[in-house]
């Protein structure tokens, strides 16, 4: 591993995973990505043997994003033992590229606000959208953001329905199929998964849509449960599965210059 590198950690502890990623100082493609399954209790075995994994790398910053204040002072621990840095962390002082009112501030994760820093650089009207444990929106005008959308994930919902109906095995519904319908009880439930992903998404753009008429709308889709949208063209988006880690790079890059 060359030393002549600088590399930013990034992690985001999600409800479902842990997400860690080094990247390049100058480059947003990253040079590795650790995903670790979140469990109630830390487990701090695990969780230092992945970040030693990434000893190598000359790691001179890092970001985390986290709520959660034993999370945050286990990670500032171990970072700072591991590799002798304090990582950064969102904070009231915290500038992004994008206008947002102070209450709003408080109340919006930091995985959302990292959606809406990579989203904002790509285009002043923008939304993303993060299928995951919640399905989860922003919705971005004129660099000022205008709200956001939160519902149950997609995975959730057929872990519950799965979990009530005692004949259906969750091993054979593939989620990610592009059906508008379906003849049997597995690929209706699938085409009802593609149409609540295509639905929530559609129904997003178009309001936004309504409101920007005359101005070119970036849609990005991110999160563990992200896919195509279906074979038919609906509206230009792009899926980028590490859109999040890179707002939080660009967030400690606008905060650490």
């Amino acid at each position: 591993m060359s030393n002549n590198k600088k590399y930013i950690l990034v992690i985001d502890v999600g409800n479902t995973f842990i997400k860690i990623g080094v990247f390049e100082k100058n480059s947003e493609k990253s040079s590795k990505i650790i995903l670790i399954p979140t469990e109630k209790k830390i487990n701090k075995k695990l969780l230092t043997s992945k970040i030693k994994e990434i000893i190598n790398f000359n790691i001179t910053d890092a970001i985390i994003g986290s709520v959660v204040p034993e999370v945050r002072y286990f990670f500032k621990t171990l970072i700072f033992n591991i590799f002798k840095l304090d990582p950064y962390f969102i904070n009231e002082e915290t500038k992004f590229s994008f206008f947002i009112e102070e209450n709003s501030k408080k109340e919006i994760g930091d995985d959302l606000l990292a959606l809406a820093e990579y989203c904002v650089k790509c285009n002043d009207t923008a939304m993303g959208i993060s299928f995951g444990t919640a399905t989860a929106a922003i919705y971005l005008q004129n660099k000022k953001l205008k709200g956001v959308s939160i519902a149950a994930g997609l995975g959730f919902g057929l872990d519950k329905l799965v979990e009530k109906a005692s004949l259906l095995v969750k091993s054979k519904i593939d989620k990610f199929q592009l059906i508008s319908y379906g003849d049997n009880t597995i690929s209706s439930l699938e085409s009802g998964i593609n149409n609540l992903r295509k639905g929530f998404a559609l129904s997003l753009y178009n309001q936004i849509k309504k409101e920007n008429p005359n101005k070119k709308i970036f849609s990005l889709i991110t999160g563990g449960e992200a896919f195509k949208l279906g074979e038919d063209k609906i509206f230009d988006y792009e899926i980028n599965y590490e859109a999040i880690l890179i707002g939080f790079k660009r967030i400690y890059l606008l905060n650490n210059k």
